[in-house]
């Protein structure tokens, strides 16, 4: 989780929501989790005792150690059911920049992505609408050998 500002002239809304995020407790708490437990641990003794499916058809199954963490998050912020679960984790934010309206936010997709690399669980993946899809984004995304959906 961070929070970057994209030049040196910090705004109200920059302002706030730095202030807003050094205060978050579950920020805090789930950093201290992550510093805490060793991931690659866990995941071997899960790939070793957990089947991942093989099937070609749906979606690919959730890596064992994904699940894993979703259990772990149910348990701790008492979250009731699996679709309130997904819904939580969908407004979990990994970085954050503050731009005018007139600067296309297109144009951050290698910041953003790159940005992952220098984290302990840098992105496989990305997800990005038809918006994102112009030719340097996709020349980015394939020299840094990202996988995309």
């Amino acid at each position: 989780m961070g929070f970057k500002k994209s030049n040196a002239h910090m705004t109200f809304a920059d302002s706030a929501l730095k202030d807003s995020m050094d205060k978050n407790r579950c920020l805090t708490r789930l950093m201290d989790i992550t510093d805490t437990i060793d991931r690659d641990k866990i995941e071997a003794l899960l790939m070793h005792n957990c089947q991942v499916g093989g099937s070609n058809e749906g979606a690919d199954a959730y890596p064992p150690l994904i699940l894993f963490k979703g259990l772990l998050l149910q348990k701790w912020f008492h979250i009731d059911s699996d679709p309130e679960l997904e819904s939580r984790i969908n407004g979990f934010i990994l970085a954050a920049t503050l731009t005018p309206a007139a600067t296309s936010d297109t144009t951050f997709l290698p910041w953003c992505t790159a940005y992952s690399r220098h984290t302990k669980q840098p992105l496989k993946k990305v997800y990005a609408d038809k918006g994102y899809a112009g030719g340097p984004n996709r020349r980015f995304l394939a020299e840094s050998e990202f996988s995309t959906a």
